[in-house]
């Protein structure tokens, strides 16, 4: 089910092992964290918080772990979630 499908990971530091999991699952792994900077070798992109609501269209999987901070609150708005494929929160 995870093969083929791409997720947005916000916040790339906790999720570092997560991301190696996905991509073993055949997962294309869009990153997305403040300073855009790549870090990780399992991201296929990285991009900037700003660039966000450009890319968040083509997720069908998004994980966040972000810290609460004045660049991360409302980072996530109604018209953002509703260009998501699929909406499933657990």
């Amino acid at each position: 089910m995870l093969s083929n499908s791409t997720a947005i990971m916000l916040g790339m530091g906790i999720l570092e092992l997560n991301l190696q999991k996905l991509k073993a699952f055949g997962v294309y792994v869009i990153g997305v964290r403040r300073s855009g900077n790549k870090l990780s070798n399992y991201a296929d992109e990285t991009h900037t918080f700003h660039e966000l609501e450009h890319i968040i269209h083509r997720a069908d999987i998004i994980a966040m772990a972000l810290p609460s901070s004045p660049q991360t609150r409302n980072l996530m708005s109604g018209d953002m979630i509703s260009k998501i494929k699929k909406v499933l929160f657990l």
